[in-house]
């Protein structure tokens, strides 16, 4: 290589080197085929003038023009000791250390230095130009060449923001961090100051995490880190020089902070803002669908209120007009069913001179007066549930008995026609004292009707038959203040009421038919001798007729509505138990009213089978309370029968008389002479039920319970206590003869 340039002498003189005046051609001689060059001073020029060594300077020289790296090694001279030394210089933290090369002793006088591309070095000294080979000084030399970073640049397009210069040298234990603003470019330059020759460093770099291999070894220091996206980035770099040494790697961090609207919070800010505009459009959504729903619902409501006030304004209507089972079975079908009673007792009432009142009242006064007696009249059809059927005028129609057949409307219907004649002597009492005005006669027969209605746009319910007719003849047939009544309704009242015999009448189709005054009420069942107030015992006698309809109810009910596996717990147990408390509460001298209750509970006190096995006394109970109130029982009553019921449960532990006697009713077959099959219904009936297992099991259980058992009045212990025992004694008789 030192063939191939051109040596010049370089005067000190001379400001400027590029002018060609100032260089003089040195003299190079050879000896012993080695060049010599002589002068104290060496140039070196490239075919520009770039730097003057001088003996005895050492200095840190820079790149030339174009790119040529020549400067990193120094010249030292110590006069002391006239040895020259070629010395690599590093820094370690703030000093600067040195490494020996290559030494000359004092015997040579060294000139200048120079180290070419090659990284061999070049000397000139008084014995001439030596030349020191790279291999030498590789071998010589073990140190690695350092590392720095010279600047780190940021690019936002095609602007470029210097984000650090200066040198940040290699280390090892610590890491830099550079914090940056978002951005997708970042620029890194590296550097090695105090090695030979730059030219011959190459450089690598790779990203922890992102790549797991080196870059390939580049001489050019500058490295472009593109596509950044927000995050914590460490970048590991490294420098290589002619000699294959490798510096230490210098590790330094980015931490790439994202623009605020790319921060997790952000984020997580956005799709939360996101998530309630659509919760707040589905709420609004929400919101004017139920507003609209509102507003359609309260026109419905409105609407649906209106047709239920028109509804119930055409149910009570249909109510006045027709009863309320037949109104009910027109709105449903549409029709009304034409039905025949046997027993209808018809009421008809006239005011007597009706004729020449309306001639002395204003037309206003009338209507007042007539609207007051039928809403009274009115008022007690209702208390005794009778139907009111029409007016005529004056003439006031009423029938009891339908549409609900009973065996009390003769005595109901009288009732009612006590009260309507005692309301109107009350009437003309108060306001035109001596002087009977509006008199009233009415007339009544009991007998078979024809029911329905009649009409297509006025609906009428009316009745039809003889014993209209023969109620219609004896309101006419009747005087005035008195009640008329036929033989037929005399037949059935008269254990009820103070009846007078006033002869025949003859009845067209009918024949004579008998006719009776009704005086009032038998004082025996008159409250304080009144005849036209009914006592209790009034009231709990036809309570006892009205129990016959009560009691075909029932027990309809029981044979319709019994599981066909109740063997023992059938409509049979029921007749045996209604028949024994009659017979035992008669024999233990209870009253009709106590006879009443003994009767009805025993009605009850299986009928909860129709809804449950297990617990058929408290649905017993259940069903009473349902029932008996539309039968006219008072609560007090209710509440007795319910107690009647659930002492039937087992083990039996009455209290008083009534409860006693129905718990030796429910258990009589014990000392009937029937026993043995209808102790073998109980069992199959238990033991279908899983309630039992074998018959010895069964029999067993008997012997146990019957030794403990005990009747609990004296009319049972006398009927059955010996029965009782004989049954026992077979039983006991029979497990004997099975063991064997």
């Amino acid at each position: 290589m030192l063939d191939n340039q051109k040596w010049y002498n370089y005067s000190f003189d001379c400001n400027n080197p590029s002018i060609q005046g100032c260089l003089t051609p040195l003299q190079i001689v050879s000896q012993n085929n080695q060049p010599i060059i002589n002068g104290d001073t060496l140039s070196v020029l490239n075919d520009k003038l770039v730097k003057t060594f001088k003996t005895g300077v050492a200095k840190n020289i820079g790149v030339t023009n174009i790119g040529q790296q020549i400067v990193n090694v120094h010249s030292v001279f110590r006069p002391n000791y006239q040895t020259i030394i070629l010395e690599k210089e590093f820094k370690k933290g703030r000093f600067l250390k040195q490494k020996n090369l290559y030494a000359l002793d004092n015997t040579f006088e060294v000139n200048s230095t120079f180290l070419d591309s090659d990284s061999c070095g070049w000397i000139s000294t008084s014995q001439g130009l030596i030349k020191i080979s790279a291999d030498y000084i590789r071998s010589q030399n073990n140190t690695r060449p350092s590392l720095y970073i010279l600047s780190i640049a940021t690019q936002d397009g095609d602007k470029i923001h210097p984000l650090y210069n200066g040198i940040i040298p290699e280390t090892v234990n610590t890491i830099s961090e550079f914090k940056i603003k978002h951005c997708r470019t970042i620029e890194i330059t590296l550097s090695s100051l105090d090695d030979f020759n730059w030219k011959n460093l190459t450089y690598s770099i790779k990203i922890k995490g992102t790549e797991s291999k080196w870059k390939e070894w580049t001489t050019n220091s500058k490295f472009i880190l593109s596509d950044l996206n927000p995050g914590r980035y460490i970048v590991i770099a490294k420098v290589r020089n002619v000699y294959d040494f490798e510096s230490p790697e210098l590790k330094f961090t980015f931490n790439i902070v994202p623009d605020f609207f790319q921060t997790k919070f952000t984020r997580i800010s956005l799709i939360v803002l996101v998530l309630l505009s659509f919760l707040s459009f589905y709420q609004w959504r929400n919101y004017r669908h139920a507003l609209e729903r509102f507003k359609l619902e309260s026109i419905i409501n409105r609407r649906t209120e209106e047709l239920v006030r028109e509804k119930e304004k055409t149910d009570n209507l249909l109510a006045r007009v027709l009863p309320r089972e037949t109104a009910n079975e027109l709105k449903e079908t549409g029709k009304v069913t034409t039905q025949r009673f046997k027993i209808v007792t018809v009421l008809f009432s006239d005011i007597q001179g009706f004729t020449k009142i309306t001639d002395e009242l204003n037309p206003e006064n009338l209507i007042d007066q007539l609207d007051k007696f039928f809403l009274y009249f009115d008022s007690v059809v209702e208390k005794y549930r009778i139907e009111k059927i029409k007016t005529i005028g004056d003439a006031y129609m009423c029938a009891g008995g339908i549409p609900h057949k009973n065996r009390t409307n003769p005595v109901e219907v009288v009732l009612a026609a006590i009260e309507m004649l005692y309301f109107m002597r009350e009437i003309n009492r108060q306001h035109n004292p001596g002087q009977n005005i509006w008199d009233l006669r009415i007339g009544i027969d009991s007998g078979p009707v024809i029911a329905g209605v009649v009409g297509r746009n006025k609906l009428s319910y009316d009745i039809w038959g003889s014993t209209v007719n023969t109620a219609s003849r004896m309101e006419s047939s009747g005087e005035v203040g008195k009640i008329n009544i036929s033989g037929n309704t005399h037949m059935l009242v008269q254990d009820y009421f103070l009846c007078t015999y006033r002869g025949k009448m003859p009845i067209k189709n009918k024949g004579d038919i008998e006719m009776y005054f009704v005086d009032g009420i038998k004082p025996s069942l008159a409250s304080n001798l009144d005849c036209f107030k009914p006592n209790n015992d009034f009231q709990i006698q036809l309570q006892f007729l009205r129990f016959g309809d009560l009691e075909e109810f029932i027990l309809e009910k029981l044979e319709k509505g019994l599981p066909k596996d109740l063997y023992y717990h059938n409509l049979k147990h029921t007749v045996d138990v209604y028949t024994q408390v009659e017979l035992i509460g008669r024999s233990e001298n209870v009253s009709l009213e106590e006879q009443l209750l003994l009767q009805t509970a025993a009605l009850f006190h299986d009928a909860g089978h129709l809804i449950d096995y297990d617990t058929h006394e408290e649905m017993g109970v259940k069903l009473a309370r349902e029932i008996l109130p539309e039968y006219q029982y008072a609560e007090r009553q209710i509440e007795i029968i319910s107690d009647l019921i659930m002492i039937t449960k087992l083990p039996p532990k009455p209290k008083n008389l009534l409860e006693a006697i129905m718990c030796d009713a429910d258990l009589d077959y014990l000392g009937r002479t029937d026993f043995i099959p209808v102790s073998n219904m109980l069992y199959k009936e238990l033991h279908e039920h899983g309630k039992i297992g074998t018959i010895q099991e069964w029999n067993e259980l008997q012997i146990k319970f019957i030794e403990k058992h005990q009747y609990f009045t004296n009319t049972a212990r006398k009927l059955r206590n010996v029965n009782k025992n004989s049954q026992l004694e077979n039983i006991k008789k029979w497990i004997e003869k099975n063991k064997l």
